[in-house]
């Protein structure tokens, strides 16, 4: 049938691409859930898929933010800093206020080498 029972690196990416691919998925807390657990794995489970972000493309790696839906990597920082104007005129989207809650796990993967995130404005 192809239903995974275990977390895994690759079943968790293809988790993500089913959840893009249909969009009718809208609750944060779903991909923060996804982005957390893969942050959990061991490193080499992190690594099992050759897919993941600057490993293979830097900042191609797509993160779902509402409502915008999904943006590559390299549209998003962690935070601003307090300078949303720059934020905006740099066409980029602060995930802090979004992923924040959600946790340190779900913030070490999007700001990870798998996603790419950068941390702030002064990584530009």
């Amino acid at each position: 049938l192809g239903i995974g029972t275990e977390l895994s690196g690759p079943g968790l990416r293809k988790c993500l691409k089913v959840l893009e691919a249909r969009e009718e998925c809208h609750d944060i807390s779903v991909f923060a859930d996804v982005y957390g657990a893969l942050a959990g794995l061991p490193r080499e489970e992190q690594e099992s898929t050759g897919s993941w972000g600057v490993q293979v493309a830097p900042g191609k790696a797509r993160v779902f933010v509402p409502p915008a839906g999904f943006r590559t990597a390299d549209l998003c920082v962690w935070t601003d800093g307090g300078r949303s104007t720059l934020r905006w005129l740099c066409g980029l989207e602060a995930l802090q206020p979004v992923y924040g809650r959600f946790g340190n796990s779900c913030r070490s993967w999007l700001l990870g080498p798998h996603v790419g995130v950068l941390p702030d404005l002064s990584s530009l």
